[in-house]
């Protein structure tokens, strides 16, 4: 994935060169984030039950 060069130094040195990227559920774009942030995202995620749709409904 190319990234435009004004970011990414900044990407690198937050992240360590490790990100994830996921597509956008309400936009067509993708969302790039640094593994740390990514993390956090993951964990409140996971704490919502699958079971009640609007906790799947992710919003950025």
């Amino acid at each position: 994935m190319a990234v435009p060069a004004r970011y990414r130094d900044q990407l690198i040195g937050k992240s360590q060169e490790q990100m994830v990227c996921t597509i956008c559920l309400h936009q067509p774009r993708l969302l790039l984030y640094t593994l740390p942030e990514w993390k956090i995202i993951e964990k409140s995620c996971l704490a919502y039950p699958a079971w009640i749709p609007s906790s799947v409904a992710f919003s950025d």
